[in-house]
C-alpha cells in the first residue's frame, strides 16, 4: 500500500538466455520499469553481472520529478550559500579581531 492506496505492479519476465540475459518489467499503473541482468563468463567458476534499469515514465510522472528536482536543487544551492556566506563573515570577525589586538 502506498498511503492509504494500494498499488498494483505487474512483473514479468520479458527476455532470458541462460547464462546470458534476464530481464524482468514491472508495470505500474502506466509507467514501467526494466532491469536487465547481463552475465558474462569470466573462467569455468565465476561471471561477471551487469545490471542495467530503464524507466518509462509518464508525462505526468516526469513533469512531477523536474518539479520536485528544481525545489530541492534550490534549496541545496541556497543552504551552499548561506555556508559560504557564514563562512566568509566569521573569517572577516576573526581577521578583523586579530587586526584591533
Amino acid at each position: 500500500m502506498f498511503g492509504s492506496k494500494k498499488v498494483e505492479m505487474l512483473t514479468k519476465i520479458t527476455k532470458y538466455e541462460k547464462d546470458k540475459i534476464y530481464e524482468v518489467t514491472n508495470i505500474v499503473d502506466k509507467d514501467v520499469y526494466v532491469s536487465t541482468f547481463n552475465f558474462e563468463k569470466i573462467d569455468e567458476n565465476s561471471c561477471s553481472l551487469t545490471l542495467t534499469e530503464e524507466q518509462h515514465i509518464g508525462k505526468l510522472a516526469k513533469l512531477l520529478i523536474i518539479i520536485f528536482k528544481s525545489i530541492s536543487s534550490k534549496r541545496k544551492l541556497k543552504k551552499k550559500l548561506e555556508r559560504i556566506s557564514s563562512m566568509i563573515d566569521e573569517d572577516i570577525k576573526r581577521k578583523y579581531k586579530n587586526n584591533i589586538a
